[in-house]
């Protein structure tokens, strides 16, 4: 398991809009054809993007879907009390120049990965690359993998099994039953 860290760029003082700025001149630098970012009503922020691949002559296009992930922290606000005197309180609030940031530097390392040539850029943005099921639904390939997983669905990989040991038991040594000595 991955031991889970705080998120990064708590302290950030990159607007926001800076920063997606930042996110969509990237993504058209490494050759997107096409970037649009989406903010819905339930405060969810997205970014859809395309990307063409040539693979064996054969020129294919794709889109990416990525959801900036909600990172929410505790601070403490001064807020006037029901008399109207100053009280310190502890409040929940979304860290959206976090979240942009975090998002930011993830889209940067997946580009730089297929850029290098450490794999495709399909096998980079597998994940993330959306398609349409066959009742109309659009979902990305993580998502369908996700929920494959959650089901109980998932292949598993024999040999990391608990009920079976990774590795063969030790063997026991021959025993040497008779011996004869010969001139």
């Amino acid at each position: 398991m991955i031991h889970r860290k705080e998120p990064p760029y708590a302290g950030t003082t990159i607007a926001v809009e800076k920063t997606w700025a930042e996110i969509e001149r990237l993504l058209m630098d490494y050759g997107a054809e096409a970037v649009r970012r989406t903010r819905l009503k339930n405060g969810s922020t997205t970014i859809e993007f395309a990307l063409t691949t040539d693979t064996g002559g054969v020129t294919k296009q794709f889109v990416c879907q990525i959801t900036q992930p909600t990172i929410t922290r505790k601070r403490r606000r001064k807020v006037n009390n029901q008399w109207g005197r100053p009280i310190t309180t502890v409040v929940n609030e979304d860290d959206d120049a976090a979240a942009a940031r975090l998002t930011h530097w993830y889209i940067k390392s997946l580009l730089e990965a297929a850029a290098y040539g450490l794999m495709s850029v399909e096998k980079v943005f597998m994940t993330h690359i959306k398609f349409q099921l066959g009742d109309g639904t659009t979902t990305t390939a993580g998502e369908l993998m996700e929920r494959s997983m959650v089901d109980g669905k998932a292949p598993t990989i024999s040999g990391f099994d608990h009920a079976q040991p990774a590795l063969p038991e030790k063997r026991q040594p021959a025993q040497v039953i008779e011996a004869r000595a010969e001139q």
